[in-house]
């Protein structure tokens, strides 16, 4: 708890520094920027990502790699990845083990599905 007199105190203390102008008056101001300038290609193509979902399939991937480790061909609408995530290797590996035609029936120590 506060007296009257440390209350007063620390209010003093919590009050926000004035500021001179707004942010909005700090990016008006004329900075003589050229209305348009050449983009660097390498780090647009940094940033580009391509994305899609349908089907019950989503991917997306960086444009540097269109080219390099994933293959688009036209013709026959599809992706070729070469290099795929660990992780994605892990779980693809695990269940091509666990499908059907890969598991012997008569082996009591196969999973039941």
């Amino acid at each position: 708890m506060f007296t009257r007199e440390g209350r007063k105190n620390h209010e003093e203390r919590q009050e926000s520094p004035k500021l001179e102008g707004s942010f909005y008056d700090f990016v008006s101001e004329d900075y003589q920027l050229e209305s348009s300038f050449p983009a660097d290609r390498s780090v647009v193509r940094k940033l580009t990502k391509y994305v899609g979902q349908g089907g019950g399939v989503s991917i997306s991937f960086d444009q540097k790699h269109l080219g390099e480790r994933i293959q688009y061909d036209p013709d026959s609408d599809t992706l070729t990845i070469q290099g795929i995530p660990p992780n994605l290797r892990e779980q693809l590996k695990r269940d091509t083990n666990l499908a059907p035609e890969n598991t012997n029936e008569d082996d009591p120590q196969s999973p039941p599905f």
